[in-house]
């Protein structure tokens, strides 16, 4: 014992056991009293969250008084000197391709990123300018299953952390602490960030629903993210380091040992007077990867059919250069694109042989029924044949020709407001939005159209084929004269015609075969 005549062991041994024993019997008599009065229980349960607010050793609140206390505005004040200043930087983050295509490709070699570079556009058409477009196509299509192959399990799971990272830090970045702060300090200016604020005691319900946001934002916060590697990223996006990464440190260390604490769910619950309240946490389920291949993957296909179109107008175009001299004249008078316009306004396709059918147009009125024809006729009458039988494939053809060049006619003119298929068109075209047996009129009458028109087309060209090759082994035949097998009598046919008889017929057989060569780029894509 001391001077006083009291034993220093034991002196408060009575207290600790009393106070234990007193709080084992309040909390039975709380159970048996009040197991069926959830009021009690829930004052019960608050009064012990004031309890824990005071003992807790952030003091950012006084339950007694309710107040949100200078403590903790300055807690988030430090949060905002750090990351503030990346609020101007990071102003359009959140929705940045950019950023999103950054963070990925920062994931890979260089020899994956030149991978990826060989599927630009300009590398594209630098390519097809030096290769055939068909071994192109085939050499992209491994190339984009490679790229895939290079995003295995590790390196997705990797990126989606590294932009979980992101969403979780653009988050507290862009809590509105501004907002919040001058409710402390009314003179607090905006992103003054060395101004010293004076902050006051408020009311603890100006900031429950506050608090309630920074919590989604602060619980999935993990310390454990790859901090570096996502502000490696930001600093190549802005040039310059968003945040100073040691105050970041220091920050992260700051709000893990807050979150720990759960001192502000206890503030939450015991403003809301809620003890069962329960934060969200705002966790980015976001994956990039798979996106960012299809958006490669689509762009790349869409880019080499833009290339193989561009190549088949630049053939189109040097074709047509070659059978007319230059851009035909419209001949169609129907069945054109003009006459797409209306059907378009309708969300209806069209008529879509129109070019093709022009040129063929031109090409019979032109060539067929003057040129062709009056070689055909300089060698049926004037030439000796060995057999009619060869002399009628060449006659048989041009007369087949000739019907064709009249059957396009009568389809054109059948297009028309008074022909067959326009007065259908025009019974049911303002019906259409209203009327889906109306629609399907339509359809069914613009398809068959569109059928009618590629039967002419492939026909001609059927039929310019057997004419051309007709007319090649007559050029063949004339060159092996006096020997020839075919004609025996071509000074003859030379003396009729203006000029050599052989030179009309290669101009002619050239026209033929050209021409052909462009009516096969309109017939084959219209076959596929």
């Amino acid at each position: 014992m001391d001077a006083k005549g009291i034993d220093p062991i034991t002196k408060d041994a009575p207290t600790a056991p009393q106070t234990s024993k007193e709080s084992f019997w309040e909390r039975l008599l709380s159970i048996l009293l009040g197991a069926n009065d959830p009021e009690k229980e829930k004052k019960r349960l608050l009064k012990n969250i004031a309890k824990e607010l005071k003992r807790n050793k952030y003091k950012f609140y006084n339950p007694k008084g309710r107040l949100a206390l200078p403590a903790m505005a300055k807690f988030f004040h430090e949060i905002f000197k750090v990351v503030g200043p990346a609020q101007v930087l990071l102003q359009n983050a959140a929705s940045s391709g950019a950023l999103r295509t950054l963070l990925i490709e920062s994931s890979l070699s260089k020899q994956e990123l030149e991978l990826v570079e060989s599927l630009s556009e300009d590398k594209l058409r630098e390519r097809a300018r030096s290769k055939d477009l068909k071994t192109l196509v085939e050499e992209v299509k491994e190339q984009i299953v490679t790229l895939y192959a290079v995003f295995d399990h590790d390196k997705i799971k990797q990126i989606n952390l590294v932009n979980r990272a992101l969403h979780q830090f653009l988050k507290l970045i862009f809590f509105d602490y501004y907002f919040l702060l001058k409710k402390f300090d009314p003179n607090l200016p905006d992103k003054d960030y060395a101004y010293i604020p004076k902050f006051e005691a408020i009311h603890g319900d100006y900031v429950s629903d506050d608090l309630k946001d920074f919590l989604e934002i602060l619980l999935p916060l993990d310390p454990s993210y790859s901090w570096d590697e996502l502000f490696d990223v930001l600093k190549v996006y802005r040039n310059v380091d968003v945040v100073s990464r040691p105050a970041w440190k220091k920050l992260l260390t700051s709000l893990e040992e807050v979150r720990k604490s759960g001192i502000l769910e206890l503030i939450i619950r015991h403003l809301d007077g809620n003890p069962f309240y329960k934060p969200t946490m705002d966790v980015s389920s976001e994956r990039i990867v798979e996106p960012y291949l299809n958006k490669i993957k689509t762009q790349t296909e869409l880019l080499i059919q833009k290339i193989l179109q561009e190549k088949k107008n630049q053939q189109i175009d040097q074709l047509v250069h070659k059978v007319f001299g230059g851009p035909t004249i419209l001949r169609m008078r129907y069945y054109t694109d003009k006459a797409n316009v209306t059907f378009s306004k309708k969300m209806v396709s069209g008529y879509t042989l129109t070019e093709p059918a022009n040129y063929l147009k031109a090409f019979m009125l032109d060539y067929v029924k003057k040129d062709i024809r009056e070689l055909r006729d300089l060698l049926i009458v004037r030439g000796k044949w060995a057999t009619n039988l060869l002399s009628q494939q060449l006659s048989e053809s041009f007369h087949t020709l000739v019907e064709l060049s009249e059957d396009l006619v009568k389809f054109d003119d059948a297009c028309g407001d008074e022909g067959e298929y326009g007065t259908k068109i025009r019974k049911v075209i303002n019906r259409v939005e209203r009327d889906q047996g109306a629609m399907k009129t339509l359809r069914d009458t613009i398809r068959v159209i569109n059928e009618r028109m590629a039967k002419i087309l492939t026909e001609s060209g059927r039929q310019l084929i057997v004419f051309g090759k007709n007319l090649k082994n007559l050029i063949d035949d004339y060159d092996k004269s006096p020997q020839s097998e075919i004609l025996i009598n071509w000074k003859e046919v030379d003396q009729a015609a203006e000029g050599k008889v052989r030179e009309r017929m290669v101009e002619v057989y050239k026209k033929v075969y050209t021409f052909i060569q462009l009516l096969q780029l309109f017939v084959k894509e219209e076959g596929k």
